[in-house]
């Protein structure tokens, strides 16, 4: 648009007779079609972590860590306790892209939640496996218990490879302020 003549008074005398009188003497406008502002489509920053979110991430990534440790562990390829620290760097990563970057504490408390339960859980699944190689037969929870303190939380390795996972996970969900670079 131009800017309006500045010439142009409101008084009765130089108002025109005519309509078209008035379209010739007034200023001319731009050929250039109005653009609207539009939104954007960005990705929603949250203002709160998303519980919901997080957690269906951290389910997802205790079952896909879960299997391929349980798939190592079972072939013999490696027997070792320090893929908890692997699976709790899955964990820590799973629930800050599913929480988003605020509320530092609700990550990690959220995401030492599911490491614990993925660790056990799979531990328990490790052993059962072994438990029908050895006898032929399932455990029952009891049998089950026993073999897991037996082979593995009577380890010192173990013990201490379980708690470098736990203060991983806990380090990398609370530590994770910044933007991931994926």
């Amino acid at each position: 648009m131009t800017a309006p003549d500045t010439t142009l008074d409101f008084s009765m005398t130089s108002v025109p007779d005519e309509w078209h009188d008035a379209a010739t003497e007034a200023p001319e406008s731009d050929a250039k079609p109005i653009r609207r502002k539009r939104a954007l489509a960005v990705i929603p920053s949250m203002d709160r972590a998303d519980l919901v979110t997080g957690s269906i991430a951290a389910i997802g990534m205790a079952v896909v860590g879960g299997v391929a440790w349980f798939a190592i562990e079972t072939r013999d390829h490696a027997t070792t306790p320090w893929m908890a620290v692997g699976l709790a760097i899955l964990m820590a990563i799973a629930v800050r892209l599913g929480c988003g970057r605020p509320e530092p504490e609700i990550r990690a408390t959220l995401a030492t939640i599911f490491y614990m339960l993925a660790l056990f859980g799979t531990v328990y699944m490790i052993e059962r496996y072994d438990f029908v190689l050895t006898y032929g037969y399932a455990p029952d929870l009891a049998s089950a218990e026993n073999a897991l303190v037996r082979d593995r939380l009577t380890s010192p390795e173990t013990v201490i490879a379980w708690v470098v996972g736990l203060l991983v996970v806990i380090q990398m969900s609370y530590f994770s302020r910044r933007r991931l670079p994926f």
